[in-house]
C-alpha cells in the first residue's frame, strides 16, 4: 500500500513537470527573447520544438513501454528530461536552447506515456484506481495551469533559467527512488517494437503538429506540412494492417469508449489553452498588467482544476461518467462565453475570476472522465493507450491554439480595416475566439455523448451511460462488435444486484 502511494506521488510529480514544460515558457518568452537575442519570428519555436517531439513520439514511447518495460521507459524519461532541463538552464545561445527543448520533449514523451500505464498496472480496478487516475489527472491539469502562474512569477523575480533548474532535483530524486517505488511491468506475449510503424507515426504526427502551429504564419508552408503529415499517417495505417505486431492495433480505433475519451481529451486542451493564452495576452497587452500579476490572475483556474479532479470520482459514482463528462464540457463552454464580457478599459478580474473557475472546474471534470473512459477499454496495452490519450491532448493544444488564434487575428484585421489595429479591434478578435471555443466544447459534448450512448452493433441503441469508475468489468462478460464492454458496463447508473 505504501509502495503504491509512493509510486503514485512520483508519477504525479513527473506528470506535473511534463505538462508544466508545455505552458511555462509562454509567459517568459519576452525574457528569453531579450536574453538570447531571439528574433520575433522564432520565439514560437520555444514551444514548438518541445511540442513537436513530445506529441510526435508519444505513441511510439507508449508501445515501447509495453514491450520493454514501463519502469524502464519512465527512468529513461526522467534522465532525458533532467539532462535537457540542465542544458536549457545554461544554454548560451538560442540554438542550444531550442535543441535542448526538443530533447526535453522526448523525455517528456517517455514519462507521460509510461506514467498512466503504470497507474493502471499497479492499482487494481475499483476505488483505488479511480482515486489514482483522479490524482494523475489533477497533476496533469495543474501542471498545465500552473505554467501561467509560475512563468510570470519566476520571470519577474529570479529569471527564466530557474524554471528549468527547478526540474533537476525532482528528476534526480525520481531516478534514485525508481527501483524502490516502481515495479517493472510489460505486456505478456508482446512482440518487438514495430520500427517502420514507429518511424511513420512519429514523422506523420510531427508534420501535422508543425503544420498546425504554423497556421497563423501565413503562406503555404502550414498546409504543405499538414498534408504531408496526413499522407504519412495514411501510409502508417496501411503498414499497420500488414504488421504482425502493429504499433497501434487497428482494433483500438473501433472502440467507441476510447474514441470518446480521445475526443474529449483533445477538446479540453484545445478550448481551455486557447482561452487562457488569449486572456494572458489581454491582461498584459490591453489591461496593462505585469507578468507576475497576470500570472497570479490564473490562480482560480489552477485551484478549480485540482479540486474538481479530486472530486470527480465521487461525482462519477453518483451521476455517471457520461453526465460528468458532459457537465465538464458545458462548464468549459460557459467559462469561455463569460469572457465575452471583457471590455477595453474595464476591470478584467471581476470577469476572469468566475470565468477561470468555470473553465478550471470543467477542465478537471472532463479530463478525468476522458481518462477514465479511455482506460476502461484496454487491459493489456496501457502504454499505447496512454500515448494515444496524451497525443490527443497535444493535438488539441496545437489545433485549438492555431485555429482560434488565427481566427482572432483575421477578425482583428477585418475590424481594423486599413488602419492599425487598436485595443478594441484586438478584443473583437479575441471575442470571436472565445465564442469559437464555446462552440467546440458543446459540439464535442454532443459527439462524445452519442459515442457513449450508441453501440455500432446493428445500430442497436444502448441505455444512458453510467460507466461506474469504481466497478469492475463483470467477469466473463461478452463484448459488442466494436470491442467495448457490454451494456452492463456502459449501462444505467442505477445500482446493480449481482448474484
Amino acid at each position: 500500500m505504501r509502495r503504491a502511494t509512493g509510486a503514485l506521488v512520483l508519477i504525479c510529480v513527473a506528470q506535473f513537470m511534463v505538462v508544466l514544460g508545455v505552458t511555462v515558457v509562454t509567459i517568459t518568452m519576452p525574457s528569453v527573447q531579450a536574453d538570447l537575442h531571439l528574433a520575433d519570428r522564432d520565439t514560437q519555436w520555444l514551444i514548438t520544438c518541445y511540442t513537436l517531439v513530445f506529441a510526435g513520439t508519444l505513441i511510439t514511447a507508449g508501445r515501447a513501454a509495453d514491450v520493454y518495460g514501463r519502469r524502464l521507459l519512465f527512468g529513461v524519461g526522467l534522465a532525458l528530461f533532467g539532462t535537457a532541463s540542465l542544458a536549457c538552464a545554461v544554454a548560451p545561445t538560442a540554438l542550444v536552447l531550442l535543441a535542448a527543448r526538443a530533447v526535453q520533449g522526448g523525455g517528456a514523451a517517455a514519462l507521460a506515456s509510461s506514467a498512466l500505464a503504470i497507474v493502471v498496472t499497479i492499482l487494481p480496478a475499483g476505488p483505488r484506481r479511480a482515486r489514482g487516475i483522479a490524482w494523475y489527472t489533477a497533476a496533469q491539469a495543474a501542471g498545465g495551469a500552473s505554467g501561467w502562474v509560475a512563468g510570470g512569477l519566476v520571470a519577474d523575480q529570479v529569471g527564466w533559467r530557474w524554471l528549468f533548474l527547478a526540474n533537476i532535483p525532482f528528476c534526480v530524486a525520481g531516478l534514485l527512488l525508481l527501483k524502490t517505488l516502481l515495479p517493472e511491468s510489460r505486456s505478456d506475449g508482446t512482440a518487438g517494437l514495430d520500427v517502420p510503424g514507429a518511424v511513420l507515426i512519429t514523422t506523420g504526427m510531427s508534420l501535422v503538429i508543425l503544420g498546425c502551429t504554423r497556421i497563423d504564419s501565413g503562406g503555404a508552408g502550414w498546409w504543405i506540412a499538414t498534408s504531408a503529415g496526413l499522407l504519412v499517417l495514411a501510409l502508417f495505417a496501411l503498414v499497420e494492417r500488414r504488421s504482425a505486431a502493429p504499433l497501434m492495433p487497428p482494433a483500438l480505433l473501433r472502440r467507441r469508449l476510447l474514441l470518446a475519451g480521445l475526443l474529449v481529451a483533445g477538446t479540453v486542451t484545445a478550448t481551455t489553452t486557447s482561452v487562457l493564452l488569449l486572456c494572458s495576452m489581454l491582461l498584459q497587452e490591453i489591461a496593462g498588467m505585469s507578468a507576475t500579476a497576470s500570472g497570479l490572475a490564473f490562480l482560480p483556474f489552477n485551484l478549480a482544476v485540482v479540486f474538481s479532479s479530486l472530486a470527480g470520482p465521487a461525482l462519477i459514482r453518483r451521476f455517471s461518467v457520461g453526465r460528468v463528462l458532459a457537465g465538464g464540457l458545458l462548464l468549459i463552454a460557459a467559462g469561455a462565453m463569460l469572457t465575452l464580457l471583457l471590455t477595453v478599459g474595464g476591470e478584467p478580474l471581476p470577469v476572469t475570476v468566475p470565468a477561470f473557475v468555470l473553465l478550471g472546474t470543467g477542465n478537471g471534470l472532463a479530463a478525468l472522465a476522458a481518462f477514465s473512459v479511455a482506460t476502461r477499454t484496454v487491459q493489456d496495452q496501457p502504454g499505447v493507450v496512454s500515448g494515444m490519450i496524451n497525443t490527443a491532448s497535444e493535438l488539441g493544444v496545437a489545433v485549438g491554439v492555431s485555429v482560434l488564434v488565427t481566427a482572432a487575428a483575421i477578425r482583428t484585421a477585418a475590424v481594423a480595416g486599413d488602419g492599425p489595429a487598436g485595443p478594441g479591434d484586438v478584443l473583437a478578435g479575441y471575442h470571436l475566439a472565445f465564442a469559437g471555443a464555446a462552440v467546440i466544447a458543446v459540439a464535442a459534448m454532443i459527439a462524445a455523448t452519442a459515442m457513449l450512448r450508441h453501440g455500432s452493433a446493428a445500430g442497436a441503441a444502448e441505455p444512458p451511460v453510467g460507466l461506474p469508475v469504481d466497478g469492475d468489468v463483470p467477469g466473463g462478460a461478452a463484448g459488442d462488435s466494436d470491442g467495448d464492454p457490454v451494456d452492463d458496463e456502459v449501462g444505467s447508473a442505477r445500482p446493480r444486484h449481482r448474484g
